[in-house]
């Protein structure tokens, strides 16, 4: 009797491990982040994998990092939630006075580092890269330090799971 006790406490725990795995879902994850406006603009994201959908990106804060980096925290808005993620990258820009416009290609790393709604509990990582441009408005002693227009298109690439 005992040994069909524990037989039966063991199935039952097996069969609750069975479902907590299967609701997970990790796999490749991209994300494509793009956008044009003025700069502070949310940008589009869309999003494929065990994240999926389209939805808005919002940056809280780009900062220096140590040995050259920037960090930037950043918030992806989806119908079925919200994912934050700190991305960690560096560039070279490089401005032509001519034409008054900043060129430069990030390149980096991203790391969700929380999550609401459905994708609470969700974790990730990868890599990202592409161009990023800043306009400035021609001025009649050359460009304006203000910036009018920010172009980005960055492609992200990783793993990542929702519980």
């Amino acid at each position: 009797m005992l040994k069909a006790l524990l037989a039966g406490i063991a199935t039952v725990l097996v069969s609750f491990s069975l479902v907590a795995t299967a609701s997970a879902a990790t796999g490749l994850q991209t994300f494509d982040f793009f956008g044009s406006g003025p700069p502070g603009t949310p940008r589009t994201v869309a999003a494929s994998g065990p994240i999926s959908g389209v939805g808005t990106v919002v940056i809280g804060s780009d900062v220096a990092g140590p040995g050259g980096t920037r960090i930037a925290t950043t918030t992806w808005g989806f119908r079925e939630g919200s994912v934050f993620v700190t991305l960690t990258y560096t560039f070279q820009p490089s401005f032509d006075p001519h034409t008054c416009m900043e060129s430069s290609y990030l390149t980096g790393t991203w790391r969700i580092t929380g999550a609401t709604g459905r994708y609470a509990g969700a974790t990730g990582s990868g890599t990202f890269s592409g161009p990023n441009s800043v306009y400035y408005r021609r001025t009649a002693s050359g460009c304006s330090s203000n910036a009018y227009l920010h172009v980005t298109r960055f492609r992200f690439w990783g793993i990542a799971t929702v519980i």
